[in-house]
């Protein structure tokens, strides 16, 4: 079912372009104003077979509302997107909503959104969930209930993305992802991310590690925050980040706000450094703020400033099977955080990580770092400088 007239502007409703497989190339152009409203899977292009699917250089501008499910402003659901902007507000009363794919088996590279996106769960700037993000930016506002990122609200590879939009929800809130069983690398946050629990400047939650990321926007949440991730659950790694933002919160810290686990799995966050402020009359850790469940986990070559006064873990650094593990870690003089000299303890650990990848011994290249002039801290060199 979609509507075809809004009768309150007198403008004529799109049609949507269906079950559509072969390749659209908008050649640089504009599809403006386009308006839709469904019952579910709103986008331009929908239908279930959309898997071979592919949209190219298009820019579109409008708004679609969506009683269901799966809702973007390219794609409803899975297909390959490729150089597209989109501006087109999207309000759903479902899940799975994007401004580029609601989810899906979707592939999408070298796109933007710029509309505000509004759903239930699995809400993202790019996509609602399960797809594969390069090199995207979302600059638009986003709001939902659970799993609510600027790129994506779960799931789906996640390479080289920006989040400019401001994002607020309940639960499972991420600059970049909101719940993510995979990796995310090279990935930065520039915007305020506010929630009830598990919230982070990069991942509300993660399972498959994260590398190379930067969070310079505050996070705040009423129970577990962090400037890089609000609860980790599954024995992987975070590697490589830095937190400028402020955490605010209970149970917060400056990199993760949780190590959780039901069973005995290892995690680590390591060559990490945070120097937002931490703001909480509760527990709070320079680096995590707490951890719950079982095994030993490890907090390695990780900083932050001394004049905090705080240790590396807030609270459960050896309690019985709850054990976190710190080595190489230790509170830095602010001014020492601003030096050379510390840019090259971090270019250490790179380095020899790094010697290791190339031994077939990691998984994924870790960045060096360089003293940015402009904020006074080390930052990640990306590829692309």
């Amino acid at each position: 079912r979609t509507e075809l007239t809004k009768t309150d502007e007198g403008c004529i409703g799109f049609l949507q372009i269906k079950d559509f497989g072969g390749t659209f190339d908008g050649n640089g152009n504009a599809l403006k104003n386009i308006y839709e409203h469904v019952a579910e899977h709103g986008g331009l292009f929908v239908g279930a077979y959309l898997y071979g699917a592919k949209i190219k250089n298009l820019e579109i501008t409008g708004e679609i509302i969506c009683d269901g499910n799966y809702c973007g402003g390219v794609t409803g659901q899975n297909g390959t997107v490729n150089d597209c902007i989109t501006r087109v507000n999207i309000k759903s009363a479902g899940n799975y909503v994007g401004g580029v794919s609601g989810g899906g088996e979707t592939k999408i590279t070298n796109c933007q959104n710029y509309g505000v996106i509004e759903g239930n769960n699995y809400i993202g700037g790019i996509s609602g969930s399960n797809t594969t993000n390069t090199n995207c930016q979302n600059y638009g506002r986003i709001e939902g209930n659970s799993e609510i990122g600027g790129i994506s609200g779960d799931g789906g590879k996640t390479t080289n993305c920006q989040n400019y939009g401001m994002i607020s929800g309940m639960n499972y809130l991420g600059g970049i992802i909101g719940h993510m069983p995979e990796m995310v690398n090279q990935c930065i946050n520039y915007a305020k991310i506010s929630g009830h629990y598990y919230v982070g400047g990069i991942a509300g939650s993660y399972w498959n590690g994260t590398a190379n990321c930067m969070n310079y926007g505050d996070v705040e949440a009423e129970l577990y925050a962090g400037g890089i991730f609000g609860a980790e659950s599954s024995g992987q790694s975070l590697i490589n980040c830095c937190n400028f933002g402020k955490v605010q919160g209970k149970t917060i810290g400056g990199i993760g706000g949780l190590f959780s686990f039901t069973q005995k799995n290892t995690s680590k966050i390591i060559n990490c450094y945070s120097v937002g402020d931490l703001d909480t009359n509760d527990m709070k850790g320079g680096i995590l703020g707490d951890k719950s469940g079982y095994g030993t986990h490890y907090i390695e070559n990780c900083y932050w400033p001394e004049e905090m006064h705080l240790e590396a873990s807030g609270g459960h650094m050896g309690v019985g099977e709850r054990k976190v593990e710190v080595t190489n870690s230790t509170a830095y003089p602010l001014s020492f955080i601003q030096s050379q000299d510390f840019v090259d303890i971090l270019n250490e650990y790179v380095d020899s990580y790094n010697a290791e990848l190339q031994e077939g011994g990691k998984v994924v290249e870790l960045l060096s770092w360089k003293l940015d002039e402009k904020i006074g801290y080390p930052i990640l060199k990306y590829s692309n400088e």
